[in-house]
């Protein structure tokens, strides 16, 4: 399925730019790079937050030596190219994979030196598919690439020096499988006959560079967040990922000793730090403790929770699981 030819008479297309506020919060500084805006009238919607998150969140991984991909589209980033992608915002229990999808898409898209983008690209053997490129492209210099990507969210069940200690919220997805998928698999989908075959048959000969970008959080347990860079993990974890917590409902009430509001996070605004500064201020409504623990009380699913302090931001972020998870 071919999705933009960018290619036109007059250079690659680019949208107009504007300036829009930057979100806060108490995470580290994922912003700090990104141009300042000066616009006090503009507030940048859901999905450009999104993508803005996604511009400088790290790696939760360390991939193989120059494949790194969340630092390569940080290098393709110019000033602007967020401004307007066409999207609103999200709304509704997406599937989050589909949605930062979409918002890697959009980054691409927005690339001034992009010419050629192609996504999901199914690559069929004897009648049997046996892989897709989620992303192959060429830049205006002609260098080509094979991006594949992926946003992750595992709980850790062991002491962290197995990647099979990181697991879904639904326990059906390990941090080992999908990593060793990705750089044994995927990641060299182009060097296989058929792969090959389906390039060539999109108008590319090979690929000149190979990346992977796997984004999102690994929750630690509660006490024992957060974690330092000198814990004792799986050596492939990027020591400078993303992290939060996890507990089980029993001890729900210790999440309360020293913050007083909470949010129910849904899908797909699992990425970006809630700050009641920007517009909507949030995606739901604010929970005392009280309001808190009487809902988690109820749940029979891992619920993402985000503890926000009085001056409206986030503080921290993790899952409250059933007692039987």
């Amino acid at each position: 399925m071919v999705l933009w030819d960018l290619r036109s008479s007059s250079g690659v297309t680019r949208e107009p730019a504007n300036e829009c506020e930057t979100p806060a919060g108490r995470f580290p500084d994922l912003f700090a790079d990104l141009p300042t805006p000066h616009s006090k009238h503009c507030v940048m919607n859901q999905f450009q937050k999104d993508m803005q998150w996604c511009l400088q969140a790290p790696s939760l991984m360390n991939p193989p030596e120059s494949r790194d991909g969340a630092d390569w589209i940080r290098k393709l980033y110019r000033p602007g190219s967020l401004a307007d992608t066409g999207q609103t915002q999200p709304a509704g229990q997406y599937r989050l994979g589909l949605y930062y999808e979409t918002i890697i898409r959009s980054i691409l898209k927005n690339t001034p030196q992009l010419s050629d983008l192609y996504h999901n690209i199914q690559v069929i053997d004897a009648k049997r598919t046996v892989g897709e490129f989620d992303f192959i492209g060429r830049l205006s210099g002609g260098l080509t690439f094979h991006l594949e990507c992926a946003i992750k969210f595992y709980l850790r069940v062991g002491d962290g020096s197995c990647l099979d200690h990181f697991v879904g919220p639904a326990r059906q997805d390990r941090l080992g499988l999908k990593w060793q998928r990705l750089i044994d698999k995927q990641l060299n989908l182009s060097q296989t006959d058929a792969g090959q075959t389906r390039l060539n048959e999109l108008g590319f000969d090979g690929i000149d560079r190979t990346l992977v970008l796997i984004q999102g959080y690994l929750f630690h347990p509660y006490d024992e967040f957060p974690v330092t860079a000198a814990a004792s993990l799986h050596q492939a974890i990027n020591k400078d990922h993303l992290q939060g917590w996890w507990l089980r409902q029993y001890l729900a009430v210790e999440l309360t000793r020293s913050i007083s509001s909470f949010q129910l996070l849904l899908k797909p605004r699992w990425l970006t730090p809630e700050t009641c500064g920007s517009a909507p201020a949030f995606q739901s409504e604010l929970l005392t403790a009280e309001s808190f623990l009487e809902r988690i009380g109820s749940t029979t699913q891992p619920v993402l929770v985000a503890r926000i302090d009085s001056s409206g931001k986030e503080v921290d972020r993790g899952f409250v699981v059933p007692d039987d998870w």
